[in-house]
């Protein structure tokens, strides 16, 4: 039942985010993976960190939260793990064209929702830079 779960809550992070466009600190990778873990059950706030409009306060919203990488801040919420053990609903960074990893999340058949071309896209990656275990705490799917 819990891979029935997974599917759904990814499902619905794919309906609300494939047709919007990338905007840093509203709709980016970020925002979307606290979506999705909320989807999973787990509670998120992003309030200490604040607002931003760029990479270089996304990155200064980083800091604010106490974190000086994207991947530090999710080893202190989820257990880190092979991205080849990833499952359907667990977060992936993968490699990006900045400093900061893009983050995705895992979907069936080895595809992952993440920021591409100022929107969000469906693809299977070809590069991994972590992967990190999302437990899936509902009890029902929400579709």
């Amino acid at each position: 039942m819990e891979m029935v779960h997974r599917i759904a809550c990814a499902s619905e992070t794919v309906a609300q985010y494939i047709d919007a466009r990338f905007q840093w600190g509203r709709k980016d990778c970020a925002r979307m993976c606290a979506a999705h873990v909320r989807r999973m059950g787990h509670t998120v706030s992003l309030v200490k960190a604040g607002d931003y409009s760029s990479l270089k306060g996304a990155k200064a919203a980083l800091k604010r939260a106490g974190f000086d990488t994207l991947e530090a801040a999710l080893d202190a919420r989820f257990d880190r793990i092979a991205p080849a053990a990833a499952l359907p609903g667990d977060i992936i960074a993968l490699p990006s064209d900045h400093e900061l990893p893009a983050l995705a999340v895992r979907l069936s058949n080895n595809a992952v929702l993440h920021t591409s071309n100022g929107g969000f896209a469906v693809s299977e990656p070809l590069a991994f830079v972590a992967a990190w275990r999302v437990p899936c705490l509902i009890g029902s799917p929400h579709v």
